[in-house]
């Protein structure tokens, strides 16, 4: 979606997304399954967009709804003090193969390109999470801004947050999104 409202604006760089739902998941089974963006423009410049399918019986399926902005939510970036969230992080830490591990338990199995956790620590409702390119993902880097295996890590983590509450989290599956700013893309 933010591709298609860059392409949209002529290449605007910086922009931003908010209000994002995943209603539901395109699976790698769905046969012939071809998914469409949708743009509408929106008040003071935003673009609501759409993912879904071709009408099957008359109704679209609906796949992700949401809003892109050219306005970050702060002018400044606010600064985070890894030290002190490190220190926050007292009551848990895995490396990725743990995670994965533990993330196949639950039935979450994912595939050596959705694996970009390298390591997770938790403490009372934060996780702190590092997190890098699959390898055999860096070929494609430069075609994105955030590339999907980095966000899905980044999700990955959040359940992290659960980990340092209970030994073993129920299945949870992160569906919606505030609001993601990406201020440079991402390595």
């Amino acid at each position: 979606a933010r591709f298609a409202v860059s392409m949209a604006l002529d290449g605007a760089a910086e922009l931003h997304l908010k209000d994002v739902v995943w209603e539901r998941p395109a699976l790698i089974s769905e046969e012939n399954l071809e998914l469409h963006v949708s743009l509408r423009p929106g008040e003071q410049g935003e673009v609501a967009f759409e993912i879904h399918a071709e009408p099957i019986g008359g109704e679209v399926s609906v796949y992700s709804r949401g809003i892109v902005t050219e306005k970050a939510a702060a002018a400044v970036p606010p600064a985070h003090d890894l030290r002190a969230l490190r220190a926050q992080c007292t009551q848990g830490q895995w490396d990725g193969a743990s995670c994965y591990a533990m993330f196949d338990r639950l039935g979450l199995r994912y595939g050596e390109c959705f694996q970009g956790l390298q390591a997770l620590s938790t403490g009372a409702g934060v996780a702190l999470a590092q997190i890098a390119l699959p390898a055999s993902q860096l070929a494609a880097a430069d075609r994105y801004v955030l590339h999907p295996s980095l966000l899905d890590a980044a999700w990955q983590a959040a359940i992290g947050v659960r980990l340092g509450a209970e030994r073993e989290p129920a299945m949870m599956l992160p569906f919606a999104l505030e609001r993601l700013d990406v201020l440079a893309p991402c390595p």
